[in-house]
């Protein structure tokens, strides 16, 4: 069985209309963070910074830590509205 074959035998239907819509972006971020092998809920060092006071009242930026998930919010937003624009395609053929 060659790799084209395999995926028409098991293709993959997504239909949104029958999905919870309570936070897709969340569901479908942490759904490529856990395929990337990653915990969702594990914290993680972000992007954003933050000022912090040393004990010797020296001003420093200090890296913010948020869950592992948010890291893929970005992508899974492309994904969900590709999703939602391909789902509203169907309803005007």
């Amino acid at each position: 069985m060659t790799d084209d074959s395999a995926a028409e035998d098991d293709p993959i239907h997504l239909d949104w209309r029958t999905l919870r819509s309570v936070e897709p972006v969340e569901r479908v971020a942490r759904a490529l963070c856990k395929f990337d092998g990653r915990e969702p809920d594990s914290m993680a060092s972000s992007n954003r910074t933050e000022p912090y006071i040393t004990e010797d009242g020296i001003t420093v930026l200090r890296s913010l830590e948020e869950p592992a998930w948010k890291k893929y919010v970005r992508e899974a937003s492309r994904l969900v509205a590709a999703f939602r624009a391909f789902s509203d395609s169907d309803d005007h053929d």
